[in-house]
């Protein structure tokens, strides 16, 4: 059976904006819920809270451009530099969780390695998803003076803001019902499944159109 390269690179640039949108509700999913979690530690002054913020923004900030560098001087994959983000910034929340229910005696050092994790990650998630778009658009036909960047920057910020809104609305719901530590750690083994199932849609797809191409030669040479 042929098998439609259209229809697995669809697949594909699906699958990246999945990722990109789990990797964005990276970002919100603590924001209504960890301040009300330190305060509950005992840690009330609202400025001590916004050093948690800070961490994790920091670590963001600093790991944006070596990301881009490593996506456009190194050429490295964007969708290798995705799913690498996603995974890390889902171990974060693991952490949170796993460390949540079997380490509650380290508050601080727990929690600031774990921002640190989200930040790290988010810079691969906010910085190779367009780049891993348009790659996807050029292998599905997409030439590069064609003037669809729009539809692509367009698509990028539909994946990034449904992320952002549904991880806040997700985090309150399933920490009211489940807690704190195990709604992040759950939240967090999520984000790391979807990373793993970017990685293997893309290397079955792969696989898919490789069979294709030697199929059409086959039926070439016959």
């Amino acid at each position: 059976a042929v098998v439609s390269t259209q229809s697995t690179g669809n697949l594909r640039f699906m699958w990246i904006l999945v990722t990109a949108m789990f990797g964005a509700a990276c970002t919100s999913f603590l924001d209504p819920t960890l301040s009300p979690y330190l305060s509950q530690q005992g840690y009330n002054d609202t400025a001590y809270i916004g050093v948690f913020y800070l961490v994790r923004d920091v670590a963001f900030t600093l790991g944006t451009p070596p990301v881009g560098s490593l996506i456009d001087t190194y050429r490295w994959n964007p969708n290798t530099v995705l799913l690498v983000g996603a995974v890390i910034a889902g171990l974060g929340y693991a952490l949170i969780g796993v460390a949540g229910v079997y380490f509650t005696g380290v508050i601080t050092v727990r929690i600031c390695v774990a921002l640190i994790f989200i930040g790290v990650g988010q810079a691969p998630v906010f910085s190779a998803t367009l780049p891993a778009m348009v790659e996807e658009a050029q292998a599905l036909g997409l030439k590069k003076d064609d003037e669809s960047c729009g539809i692509l920057a367009a698509l990028q910020n539909f994946a990034f803001y449904g992320g952002l809104w549904a991880g806040s609305v997700a985090s309150g719901a399933a920490t009211y019902y489940y807690g704190f530590a195990l709604s992040t750690g759950v939240f967090g083994a999520t984000v790391i499944i979807v990373a793993l199932t970017h990685a293997n849609i893309h290397v079955f797809c792969q696989k898919k159109i490789t069979y294709q191409s030697l199929e059409n030669l086959t039926m070439l040479q016959d």
